[in-house]
């Protein structure tokens, strides 16, 4: 289980004689697959190898699942904590 998501970018290495330094028409290198994700109010962003993308792929699934069930859970609890301690009928 990991959170996050993987998009694609393009990088700059910075060597200037690279074609991705040129100045008039910059040849990016990639795209490469990079996670993202924030964990206790960082962001944290991490290049992710190609062939690994497809076994990060279901921990992300797991993940959002769990966040999804979690909120859930959270909402019914808010819910029944209405009822038993600010209902009129208590």
């Amino acid at each position: 289980m990991h959170p996050g998501s993987i998009s694609m970018q393009y990088q700059v290495c910075g060597n200037p004689g690279c074609k991705c330094m040129h100045p008039k028409h910059p040849q990016r290198h990639g795209p490469y697959p990079k996670l993202s994700f924030t964990r206790r109010g960082q962001r944290v962003c991490r290049f992710v190898r190609a062939e690994s993308v497809e076994e990060v792929q279901p921990r992300l699934e797991a993940y959002r699942q769990f966040r999804k069930l979690t909120d859930r859970w959270i909402a019914l609890s808010i819910e029944i904590g209405k009822i038993e301690f600010f209902s009129k009928n208590r």
